[in-house]
């Protein structure tokens, strides 16, 4: 089995000039080793490119993979600064508002549209994966969530690529020391990796611009919420020439010694998403059972380590198979997560025909919406989804092996995936830690949205996996 490593650079520095030039080098470095990487752009500093006529750094770029790092970057409002207020629908469609600019120039600067969504530092929402996948482009890379086996998941409909753990050099690049370092960490961490059974590791190359600035050029002019006029642009005082070409040596080591490590492929996130491809459209009542089997065994938590079903699309295909008098194949369909929290409140136990009455409310709030209800009973006696999710289960494998059950249990348990707490905790701890982003920003609907859209979460297997 190949353990896939990506070569990751974030193309970004809408300041100093002089950063398009160290493009050009990189680029020849990956040539000559016959490389290709993965190369995020900001769609301002593709449309500067153009406007600078930098075809040379458009050219050096056409044949690798580019992906879109925001339209605009640490220009204010960011990514979470511009979600922060918003709910899920409206924070959808203005995340596709602010972006389409930054899609619209990739494709038309470099001929092809972009093959993925990177994340701008530590500014992200959850409802970008969902606007990723409406705008045809569904595939992010860096974003805090994951599952307990695997980096590559889907989350809110798009396949993400985990910034959690990834091989960093940067401006490391710079020093003979620190290279070594980080050299050998990499080898550590592609060796735990490779043993833990994960099929990809990132390895972030570097922001070009700090392979020769000391600042970087967004702390310089957008810090802390202030946007600075071009007029008054900072411009970063720069490391020697010879730290330079240094880097430029680093660099080609580091990429003859993945090239030529036999248990690695080196993949572009483009070639990646031919790799990592979805599940088939219909659902056998063979892989609902076995989901049905995983929420039984999950007992109080809920289970996100399905590559065929994710919880909330378990849960909605349950919900069908209830009103079903034989198993069948059932259509696949993209399902998210709830917009309001689940209540925990349970009551002993519920009937068959008002377990069948919870399935078909939440059939309904589905094709209403897209998404999980988070109460399937009454205001008066709610059913958490959650709740209805263990029920149906247990329910369908009675069925399953001939009993009909007249009463189903209602087990206590969480309405959300355990580990929602942690990626919320990852994601507020990069927002605040961010030194771009306002320090006033409200992050409380942010962190409700990602948390409930970890019912959405599910591995990614590669193709060449059994």
């Amino acid at each position: 089995m190949a353990h896939y490593v990506t070569l990751l650079f974030d193309v970004e520095d809408l300041c100093w000039p002089g950063s398009d030039d160290i493009v050009l080098d990189l680029a020849q470095v990956l040539a000559l080793n016959g490389v290709r990487g993965s190369f995020f752009v900001v769609g301002e500093k593709a449309r500067l490119w153009e406007r600078r006529g930098r075809t040379d750094c458009i050219a050096a770029l056409a044949s690798h993979d580019i992906g879109l790092h925001t339209d605009r970057h640490s220009i204010h409002p960011t990514v979470s600064e511009y979600l922060a207020p918003c709910g899920w629908a409206d924070g959808v469609e203005e995340a596709l508002r602010r972006d389409a600019p930054g899609f619209e120039s990739i494709e038309r600067i470099f001929g092809r549209p972009a093959s993925s969504w990177g994340q701008a530092g530590g500014t992200w929402g959850p409802q970008i994966h969902a606007a990723l996948n409406k705008a045809g482009v569904p595939c992010a890379v860096y974003p805090s969530t994951c599952t307990p086996s695997a980096d590559v998941h889907y989350y809110a409909g798009s396949l993400t690529f985990s910034g959690n753990e990834l091989a960093s050099f940067d401006s490391d690049m710079l020093d003979a020391g620190r290279f070594a370092e980080r050299m050998a960490a990499m080898r550590q961490l592609l060796d735990r990796r490779i043993a833990a059974g994960q099929t990809w590791t990132g390895m972030f190359v570097c922001h070009p611009t700090m392979l020769r600035a000391t600042q970087f050029w967004d702390q310089l002019n957008f810090a802390a919420g202030r946007n600075t006029d071009l007029a008054d642009y900072r411009m970063p005082e720069l490391h020697p020439e010879p730290a330079y070409r240094l880097a430029l040596q680093n660099f080609d080591t580091l990429v003859r010694a993945l090239r030529d490590d036999s248990r690695l492929t080196i993949a572009t996130i483009a070639e990646l998403r031919q790799i990592y491809r979805p599940p088939e459209p219909d659902v056998s009542p063979e892989t609902l059972r076995a989901a049905a089997q995983q929420f039984v065994a999950a007992s109080d938590d809920l289970p996100i380590d399905n590559p065929e079903l994710s919880p909330a699309e378990a849960v909605y295909l349950m919900a069908q198979a209830l009103l079903d008098d034989q198993p069948r194949q059932l259509p696949r369909r993209e399902i998210y997560g709830p917009i309001t929290e689940p209540p925990d409140a349970v009551r002993p136990g519920l009937e068959w025909a008002d377990l069948v009455a919870a399935g078909r409310a939440l059939i309904r709030e589905v094709e209403r919406n897209g998404h999980l209800p988070a109460n399937v009973g009454t205001a008066a006696a709610p059913i958490g989804v959650g709740t209805f999710g263990r029920a149906a289960a247990a329910a369908l494998l009675q069925r399953s092996v001939g009993a009909q059950p007249a009463r189903i249990a209602l087990v206590e348990g969480r309405q959300v995936p355990t580990i929602a707490d942690a990626i919320a905790d990852r994601v507020r701890s990069g927002i605040a830690g961010w030194p771009i982003h306002d320090p006033q920003l409200d992050t409380e609907q942010l962190l409700l949205h990602t948390r409930l859209q970890c019912w959405t979460l599910r591995p990614s297997i590669p193709e060449d996996v059994d």
